[in-house]
C-alpha cells in the first residue's frame, strides 16, 4: 500500500474514532440536557399545584385544578394525602399507573399508554402513528410536601414521545453529517497528502532518471529545511561519491586499455611477422592459437575504450544522417558473409533521417547485423531489416533465424559482459560488450532497443522519437 493511501486510511480512522466520541458526547448531553429540562418543567408544575394545597388546607376547599394555570392534561399527574386518598389526578393517570420512586432526579417509565390519552398537537399526529411498538416513555418525579397537619404526595410525568422522536430525527441527522465530513475528511485527507508527497514524488522521478550515465545531476534543495531538505541532500551526497566512484572506473579502465593496447599491438605484428617464415606444425600452431588469443583480447580493448568514449555524451556529433544509408552502407560490407553462408537476405527500407552521430550509428548497425550473421542458422537462415515511420517514432527492426534466446536471457541480453552461449561467443571473439554499446548508443540517440525471441526468430527493434527528424532537411550533409 502506498503512503498516500495509508495516510488517507489513517486520517479517516482517525476521523471514524473522534467522530464516534463526538457522537457518543453530544447524544449524552443532549439526553442529560433534556432529562434536566423536563425536571425543571415537572418541579414548576409541582410548586404551582402544592400551592394550590396551601389554599386547601386553610380552607377546607376541595382540589380545584382549573385555578392552576397551566395544561396540567398534558401530563401524568396524581396528588394523593397522608392516608392516600386520591385527591387529584388527570385521565390518563386515572386509565394507567406508574411506580413512585423516591428522589429529588427524574426517573423513566415504560408503559403502554394508546395515544388518544396523550395531548399530541394535531400537526405531530402523523410522526407519532406507526412509530414505537404503543409503549411510552414517562419521565416522572416524585414529591412530598407538609402542609400543616396533612401530607401530600405528587407524582408528575411526561411523556416523552415527541421528545423521543425529536432525539431519533437529531440521530438521523448526525450521522449523516458524520458520514459526509468522514467522506470529505478522507478527499481532503487524500489531496493533502498528495501535496505533500509531490516533493516525494519528485524526488524519485529524478532518482530514476539519475543513472550510471548521468551522475552528474543532482535533486534540487527545497527553500524550507525541512525532512525533504535533508533527505534531498543526504541523496546528493551519496551521488557525488558514486560518481566519483565511477568517474575513477572509467579513469582507470580508459588508462589500464591505452597503457595494454601499444604491447598488445607489439606482440601481434610480432606473431604475423613469425608465422609468416617456415616453421615447424606445433610451433605454428601454439603462434596461431595466441595470436588468436591477443586478436579477441584486442576486440576487448577497442569495445572498453569504445564503452568509455560512450560515456561522454560531448563527443556525440549531431548532424542529418539517413538510417536507410547507413543500414545498406553496412550491408555492402557483409554481402559477401551473408552469401557466402547462404542467408536469405530481405530488406524493406523507408527513407528515414534524423540528426545524430553517423560513426556511432554505423557501429550500432555493425554490430546487431554482424550478431544477426554470426548467430543464425547454419542451413537456410534468413535475415530480414524494416524501417518505417510509426506515428511520432522512427522505428528500425532487425529480425534473424536462430536459436531461441530464452526468456530469462532476454532481460540481461544488454548487460556488460552477459553471453547467452558462452561457448559459441568465445569461439566467434566475442567480449560480450557488443550489445551495451548498442544501447548506449541507442540511449544518446533519445531512443530505446527492446528484443524478442521466439519459434526460433530473434527480433531486435530500436525506436527514435520523431521530434528530432522534423529539424533534419531533406538534403543529407555529406
Amino acid at each position: 500500500m502506498k503512503i498516500r493511501s495509508k495516510f488517507t486510511l489513517w486520517m479517516t480512522l482517525t476521523g471514524i474514532f473522534a467522530a464516534f466520541v463526538f457522537f457518543i458526547f453530544v447524544f449524552l448531553e443532549v439526553k442529560e440536557e433534556i432529562g434536566e429540562f423536563v425536571d425543571y418543567e415537572l418541579e414548576g408544575v409541582a410548586t404551582q399545584i402544592f400551592a394550590e394545597t396551601e389554599t386547601l388546607s386553610a380552607t377546607g376547599n376541595q382540589f380545584d385544578a382549573t385555578k392552576i394555570r397551566l395544561p396540567l392534561q398534558h401530563y401524568w399527574i396524581r396528588l394523593v394525602d397522608g392516608q392516600e386518598n386520591v385527591i387529584y389526578q388527570t385521565e390518563v393517570a386515572s386509565k394507567v399507573d406508574i411506580d413512585l420512586r423516591r428522589g429529588d432526579e427524574g426517573y423513566l417509565q415504560r408503559v403502554k399508554i394508546p395515544l388518544e390519552f396523550l395531548y399530541i398537537p394535531p400537526s405531530e399526529r402523523k410522526i407519532l402513528k406507526g412509530w414505537g411498538d404503543g409503549m411510552s416513555i414517562l419521565r416522572a418525579r416524585t414529591f412530598f410536601r407538609n402542609s400543616g397537619d396533612a401530607s401530600y404526595t405528587l407524582c408528575i410525568a411526561r411523556p416523552m414521545n415527541l421528545i423521543n422522536v425529536e432525539i431519533t430525527e437529531l440521530v438521523r441527522e448526525l450521522l449523516l453529517a458524520i458520514i459526509v465530513t468522514l467522506l470529505a475528511t478522507s478527499v481532503i485527507a487524500y489531496v493533502v497528502s498528495g501535496r505533500m508527497l509531490r516533493p516525494l514524488g519528485h524526488i524519485n522521478r529524478l532518482i530514476r532518471e539519475i543513472r550510471e550515465t548521468s551522475l552528474n545531476k543532482r535533486i534540487p534543495l527545497r527553500k524550507s529545511r525541512d525532512e525533504l531538505y535533508t533527505l534531498s541532500t543526504s541523496l546528493n551526497s551519496m551521488f557525488d561519491r558514486l560518481q566519483f566512484s565511477f568517474e575513477k572506473q572509467k579513469e582507470f579502465i580508459t588508462n589500464a586499455s591505452h597503457e595494454m593496447k601499444s604491447p598488445l599491438t607489439i606482440l601481434m605484428i610480432g606473431h604475423e611477422e613469425m608465422l609468416i617464415g617456415d616453421l615447424p606444425k606445433q610451433v605454428r600452431r601454439e603462434l596461431e592459437r595466441q595470436l588468436g588469443s591477443m586478436q579477441r583480447m584486442n576486440k576487448l580493448i577497442r569495445d572498453l575504450l569504445s564503452i568509455a568514449r560512450l560515456e561522454q555524451r560531448d563527443n556525440l556529433l549531431r548532424e542529418p544522417v539517413f538510417l536507410d544509408k547507413i543500414i545498406r552502407s553496412v550491408l555492402g560490407d557483409y554481402n559477401d558473409l551473408i552469401g557466402k553462408q547462404g542467408i536469405r537476405l530481405s530488406v524493406n527500407l523507408s527513407p528515414l533521417s534524423l540528426r545524430g552521430d553517423r560513426e556511432k550509428l554505423h557501429r550500432l548497425f555493425i554490430n546487431l547485423i554482424d550478431n544477426a550473421i554470426k548467430y543464425n542458422c547454419e542451413h537456410d537462415g534468413f535475415i530480414q531489416i524494416n524501417t518505417r515511420k510509426q506515428g511520432q517514432q522512427a522505428v528500425v527492426e532487425i529480425e534473424n533465424s536462430g536459436k531461441t534466446i530464452p526468456q530469462v536471457d532476454l532481460s540481461h541480453i544488454f548487460d556488460q559482459f552477459y553471453r547467452v552461449e558462452k561457448s559459441r561467443s568465445q569461439a566467434y571473439g566475442g567480449s560480450g560488450l557488443g550489445l551495451t554499446i548498442v544501447r548506449r548508443i541507442v540511449e544518446m540517440h533519445g531512443g530505446s532497443i527492446s528484443v524478442e525471441s521466439e519459434n526460433g526468430v530473434t527480433i531486435f527493434t530500436i525506436v527514435f522519437p520523431i521530434d528530432t527528424l522534423n529539424r533534419i532537411p531533406l538534403k543529407e550533409v555529406s
